[in-house]
């Protein structure tokens, strides 16, 4: 069981209380206490209330932030030394949630590679730093197979310019070997190189692949990949072992069906099982 101090107790705390209780009654934690600024109460729901600045002196494994604006204490979380300890209450919403599950995938240092977003996505609503290159952009299914089998190697070439190239996407683009990389959320490709040789440079023993398409021969091709810890979504039942049925929703990108897995806003699927355990444990049909 892990001891948890809870910086914040307004609306945002509010709104995830009941979440936040479930693991308290799982015992997967224990709250020393509530922190905030300029405390008007003595308790909140049974817990005592802190002064905020106490946080520096009290004893607690995690501190979870439970203010919308989580940025907002960064520079205060520094000055009490607790800056690589505070988790964001938000990752509680995930389906299934468990925070010891939770705390293993934190500490990881686990390499997200990717096909679209959904890795700087889950990074994010897992408050972790990103040890992936693959953010904010766009491979095709295709492509995506072939760095992913091959990263290592693929990750030696230099990267060209080839943001003149007319496939479809307005943005910058880069070309390593035979593949292409859509640099989708980035204004030019300068910054888009630079953040992708400082993310390469992070890459963990620990990778992890995530994919996604419509196209049942790269469903096949992706789970021959020699890499033990992977999942592909796609919109139709199949015996690959590598393969999650995620079915489409009328009126809506498929790639944004996916990515909502990320953000922990879809119940069909226990993704931290999936990241913790190699399980694809499906919630929801």
């Amino acid at each position: 069981m892990y001891k948890v101090a809870i910086w914040g107790g307004g609306d945002y705390y509010n709104r995830y209380f009941q979440l936040l209780m479930n693991q308290v009654e799982k015992e997967e934690i224990e709250v020393i206490g509530i922190f905030v600024k300029n405390p008007m109460y003595t308790y909140i729901d049974g817990y005592k209330i802190y002064e905020s600045n106490l946080l520096k002196s009290m004893e607690f494994d995690y501190c979870i932030c439970a203010m919308e604006n989580a940025s907002s204490i960064q520079a205060e979380a520094r000055e009490y030394g607790i800056q690589d300890i505070i988790i964001n209450i938000k990752v509680f919403s995930f389906p299934n949630f468990s925070f010891g599950r939770y705390v293993r995938i934190y500490n990881s240092k686990m390499t997200l590679l990717t096909r679209n977003c959904f890795a700087g996505l889950l990074y994010n609503q897992l408050g972790m730093k990103f040890y992936s290159p693959t953010i904010n952009l766009l491979f095709s299914d295709e492509d995506f197979n072939k760095f992913a089998e091959n990263y290592s190697s693929y990750l030696l070439y230099d990267m060209k310019d080839i943001t003149n190239l007319a496939n479809g996407y307005d943005c910058p683009k880069g070309q390593l070997d035979n593949i292409v990389i859509n640099f989708i959320h980035y204004a030019t490709y300068k910054e888009a190189e630079a953040k992708w040789k400082e993310r390469t440079s992070r890459i963990t023993d620990e990778v992890v692949l995530v994919s996604f398409t419509e196209n049942i021969d790269v469903v096949e091709q992706f789970d021959k990949i020699n890499i033990k810890k992977k999942i592909i979504f796609c919109p139709f039942e199949t015996s690959f072992k590598s393969a999650f049925y995620l079915k489409r929703v009328e009126g809506e990108a498929y790639y944004i069906t996916v990515n909502k897995i990320a953000e922990g806003r879809s119940p069909v699927i226990d993704i931290l099982a999936f990241l913790d355990n190699q399980e694809y444990c499906r919630v929801r049909s």
